[in-house]
């Protein structure tokens, strides 16, 4: 690793953001004791923690199985996403990747090539970045904690709230009825516990695309014809009716960890979160 590292220096010198996955703590060092421990993101395996974090380094936990080190991509996925997910990042610039297991492996990327920053930015026109990066923060929180250690799936649906509505019936009483401002908006930490625990319910959440959600617990009536993709189930075949009737963007989560985003009836970004 450390041959690697100083090897192509010069790229990891220009980069707006470093990940690091290493096993070697004098490597860590020398990251922790540089000027691009700013930028840098130090990659965890949930399974194999280490002993104690080096003060002054950022970390994110990722649960690596068996495929992702069998497969480039895969890790590559999971890792950006992950680093994403805990601290965000710019849509441009590079990110360099640097890692020692479960393979050697060293490589420059475009911010903007990566899917979830292609996604964001292909949806910006519908909903403001800013609320698509709560609410997949809020989704792989929901996925990471279940309820009563049972995995839990949820959905999003965002923009074009009258027509939306004009597709959903409520299971409950609609919780965000009269509340406050403040209290409905989705890019505000101090109210993803409380959105948390709502999904625990079935149904939906409704949002404008400013992240002004409208309603839980919506039930959305799927149109017949809309065609089951292999693994869609209620949630994901609900997000792709909803987004191909109206104007609006979902975003589903799975019982079993598999996140997509709906924009059109189709799938614009896929993430298995397990």
């Amino acid at each position: 690793m450390k041959d690697i590292s100083g090897k192509f220096r010069p790229d990891v010198e220009r980069a707006d953001l470093v990940l690091l996955l290493t096993s070697s703590e004098e490597v860590l060092k020398s990251f922790a004791s540089s000027p691009l421990k700013e930028r840098l993101v130090v990659i965890v395996d949930e399974k194999n923690p280490p002993g104690e974090e080096m003060e002054g380094l950022k970390y994110a936990r990722v649960s690596l199985s068996a495929e992702d080190a069998l497969y480039v991509t895969r890790f590559l996925e999971k890792v950006l996403f992950r680093a994403f997910i805990e601290y965000g990042f710019s849509k441009e610039g590079k990110v360099v990747v640097l890692a020692d297991h479960p393979f050697k492996l060293t490589i420059e990327l475009n911010l903007d090539d990566i899917p979830l920053a292609k996604a964001i930015k292909e949806l910006s026109q519908k909903i403001d970045p800013v609320v698509l990066e709560a609410i997949l923060r809020v989704v792989f929180d929901i996925h990471r904690e279940g309820r009563e250690g049972k995995s839990i799936g949820t959905l999003f649906v965002v923009g074009d709230v009258e027509k939306v509505l004009s597709y959903t019936q409520q299971l409950i009483i609609n919780p965000y009825q009269g509340q406050p401002e403040n209290l409905r908006k989705i890019q505000n930490p101090e109210n993803w516990e409380s959105i948390k625990e709502l999904a625990q319910l079935d149904g939906a959440f409704v949002l404008d695309r400013s992240g002004r959600i409208y309603c839980a617990g919506a039930y959305i009536m799927v149109k017949n014809g809309v065609k089951a993709h292999p693994g869609f189930g209620g949630r994901h075949l609900a997000a792709a009716s909803i987004t191909q009737e109206t104007d609006a963007v979902a975003i589903a989560l799975s019982s079993s960890g598999t996140m997509r985003i709906f924009e059109r009836g189709r799938v614009i970004f896929h993430q298995e979160l397990g």
